[in-house]
């Protein structure tokens, strides 16, 4: 398979402005957040095929220059977002846990000013590919008619649009598999047989199948957990595969990332144990590390490059990345409300709000597509700082950050795992579309005086941490 290099067109923020307003409507937040009180019945279908590729032809510059070590510079800052390569219909989602619970509500268009940019036929051998792994492993059992439309090899390929070839994205295709099946499995999921109880006995169980390579002997007991678990022979293919393509220091990077997320997991599942609604803070602490940083760590590995440990480690690059992290798990946050199964119950940032201060689901997905927003004009504003000295592996870097959080996007609004699924309501985008362009910030929506831009609570001036 040829490399999957693509140009992403950027124009400056002077020339952005004057070619996004018009047409805008100019109470977009209210307008993108309005709910569509049709009533719509869910489809239990396969999502329709992707096209074949998608990309902008009006290129203004390339990742490829900021590779050659030119860095993304000050107008890298916006970039153009090309068109959906599939336009999002009616997806609706059935109010949950609050005062709209018969009403249907619209995820909010959130800034993610970047383009779709992958290989529609890399995409559907990862597709094909990636079912057969997780069923010779036995995962998802309970969720084997609809394993087909989750697309997790679709997912790789919109995530990582630069992988050396095929077997590379797979490497992208099964870690994120092994991910989800850990959640479905250990945690979300009462279909796959979830007690909460042992999640983090089973959880932290599986770290032993991460460690891959010559080591002292261990009971044989504990191998055979692995073989036993399919969670756990899912990990230890992935730290196999990974040990084949990567360096050891990326390889004990992804066991360190996913060491991180089983943590955030297992804290989530205690809140359900103990009864406990954590405050918005609580909760974004945590979710930042629920994920997707596990991921983020395999960019310069399926690039087939390696990110410096000082690069990857210094704090503008750390502060980036946890900050594409925590937008990445916001947008599942808004598309997955419906997803989590009622038995075993779920936490979101928007179920999070609703609890805290009693708002309707539909104020609390406007606010959660807020704080996103908020974040990612944070995250434009520092991105050239970091890129200026940039050597070009970290250049690369931070365009596969871009990518992710895109890709993750773009992989939400058609995903058989949160749209169309059976016995559950799916996520309807609002009128704009699942991404907007507007740098400049609207006027807040569903924020009150007195309510931390950061978080969404209201801090009492006198404990708060500055």
């Amino acid at each position: 398979m040829p490399r999957l290099d693509r140009p992403v067109q950027f124009q400056s923020g002077a020339s952005y402005g004057a070619s996004h307003v018009a047409g805008d409507d100019p109470s977009s937040v209210a307008a993108r957040c309005q709910v569509r009180r049709t009533v719509e019945t869910a489809v239990h279908s396969r999502p329709a095929p992707l096209p074949e590729s998608s990309t902008n032809s009006d290129a203004a510059g390339t990742v490829g220059a900021a590779a050659r070590g030119k860095g993304l510079g000050t107008a890298a800052i916006v970039a153009r977002t090309s068109h959906s390569p599939e336009a999002p219909t009616h997806r609706t989602i059935r109010g949950m846990k609050s005062n709209t619970s018969m009403q249907d509500l619209s995820v909010p268009s959130v800034l993610c000013p970047f383009p779709v940019t992958y290989d529609g036929a890399a995409a559907r051998r990862a597709d094909e590919e990636i079912v057969s792994w997780a069923l010779s492993l036995d995962l998802f059992p309970g969720q084997r008619t609809e394993l087909n439309g989750y697309r997790f090899g679709t997912f790789a390929a919109f995530t990582h649009p630069d992988a050396v070839d095929h077997d590379h994205l797979m490497l992208a295709a099964r870690n994120m598999t092994a991910l989800f099946a850990a959640d479905d499995h250990y945690c979300d999921e009462g279909i796959e047989g979830v007690h909460l109880a042992a999640s983090a006995s089973r959880l932290a169980g599986s770290l032993t199948a991460q460690e891959n390579g010559s080591r002292l002997p261990d009971c044989p007991s504990i191998e055979g957990f692995v073989g036993s678990d399919p969670v756990a022979r899912a990990l230890r293919e992935t730290a196999e595969h990974i040990t084949r393509l990567g360096t050891p220091t990326q390889v004990g990077r992804l066991r360190h990332e996913t060491t991180a997320t089983f943590l955030a997991m297992a804290a989530e599942n205690a809140w359900r144990i103990a009864g406990h609604a954590p405050d918005p803070a609580e909760y974004l602490a945590h979710r930042k590390y629920n994920g997707a940083m596990a991921c983020l760590a395999l960019i310069d590995v399926v690039g087939g490059y390696e990110l410096p440990a000082r690069d990857w480690e210094e704090p503008g690059v750390r502060s980036l990345s946890l900050a594409a992290s925590l937008m990445i798990m916001l947008v599942n946050d808004l598309y997955s409300v419906a997803k989590e199964s009622a038995d075993i119950g779920s936490h979101s940032l928007p179920t999070v709000l609703s609890a805290r201060h009693g708002w309707s689901l539909e104020r609390s997905m406007c606010a959660t597509g807020e704080l996103h927003d908020s974040l990612m004009r944070a995250y434009l504003r520092l991105e050239p700082d970091v890129a200026r000295h940039a050597s070009p592996e970290l250049a690369r870097y931070l365009a596969g950050l871009r990518h992710w959080m895109r890709g993750n996007l773009e992989w939400h609004t058609l995903t058989g795992r949160h749209n169309h699924r059976a016995g559950r309501p799916t996520p309807k985008t609002g009128p704009h579309g699942p991404a907007h362009n507007r740098i400049k910030a609207d006027v807040p929506y569903s924020a009150a005086a007195g309510v931390c831009p950061h978080c969404g609570d209201r801090h009492n001036p006198a404990t708060a941490v500055a």
